[in-house]
């Protein structure tokens, strides 16, 4: 009995010696790889565009960053784990870390224009982040630490895996007052995910800050001109199909006499004024980024 007692023993302490070493391993791999991967993404690196960079946003971005990193911090990241701690703050003010977030699957969630403070557990961890972008525009994600660390950090904004589908074209970077900035063109909407490690992996007590800002691209594609059912001298509404969302308007002469917004399949329902027969009514739609569609007219009949 004794020596199957020491047997057992050492058969648990082997194979937590196994474990122990096989998750180092795993870690290593998966830093090594990530590094790689983002190094090699990141290699043809270029000045940021401000010709197709929102020059607001840019500047935003960079002095929210910096002012938050120089903000007196007395607390440790490692203290925030719980679940619901990354979403905690009111609007503007910084969110925490929540680990384990060192994989794709796990990944916490960043909300724009607020920024997040990390710190890496050992010299092989990674965070990872993800953003949620609503459709086609420009992601701006920057990243820095205070002026004591000596982390030299490493990041960039990817699909799920690192997949690369060119729903996300890098734009460049730009780097200032101890904050980079990168800037990627969204070309689908989508969740897109920031992995953020740290090259020289020495440095367990510094903080790291990570935000993002998006800005949708505007539209500029007016909307077909609306379909309009046949109005008489009796009808007080008209009716028709124009795009999902829009703004119907109806006009005699420049004068407005009703409006309406359209359903989400399109159909609109306009109340107006009896009108006489040979009366002649424009009608527009009006989307809402105030794109205007051409006209239709529309005379009114005899009942």
């Amino acid at each position: 009995m004794k020596k199957k007692g020491i047997i057992s023993l050492l058969s648990v302490g082997l194979l937590a010696s196994s474990l122990s070493v096989s998750t180092t391993q795993a870690a290593e791999n998966n830093y090594e790889s990530s590094k790689k991967t983002i190094e090699s993404r990141l290699k043809s690196d270029k000045p940021l565009n401000h010709n197709v960079i929102n020059p607001y946003a840019l500047r935003e971005i960079k002095e929210q960053t910096l002012i938050t990193l120089e903000t007196p911090k007395g607390f440790s990241t490692k203290k925030f784990n719980a679940s619901s701690a990354s979403i905690k703050g009111s609007s503007g003010q910084p969110m925490y870390e929540s680990e384990p977030n060192d994989d794709f699957k796990i990944a916490d969630t960043l909300l724009n224009e607020r920024v997040t403070f990390g710190q890496f557990d050992d010299t092989l961890d990674i965070d990872f982040y993800k953003v949620n972008v609503s459709g086609k525009g420009t992601l701006l994600v920057a990243g820095g630490t205070d002026t004591t660390s000596n982390i030299d950090l490493l990041f960039l904004a990817t699909e799920y895996e690192y997949q690369d589908h060119g729903y996300l074209e890098y734009l460049g970077s730009e780097y200032d007052d101890g904050v980079e900035v990168q800037g990627y063109k969204v070309n689908k909407a989508g969740t897109y995910y920031i992995p953020v490690l740290d090259l020289n992996g020495n440095d367990y007590d510094a903080i790291y800050g990570i935000s993002t800002q998006f800005e949708a691209d505007k539209d500029t594609v007016a909307p077909n001109k609306p379909t309009v059912n046949k109005v008489d001298n009796n009808d007080k509404v008209i009716t028709g199909k124009a795009e999902a969302g829009s703004t119907v308007t109806v006009n005699v002469g420049k004068k407005r006499i009703g409006y309406a917004k359209a359903s989400s399949k399109g159909s609109f329902s306009v109340s107006i004024p009896i009108q006489k027969k040979g009366t002649k009514l424009n009608v527009t739609a009006k989307d809402a980024s105030n794109n205007v569609s051409k006209v239709t007219y529309v005379t009114v009949v005899k009942h």
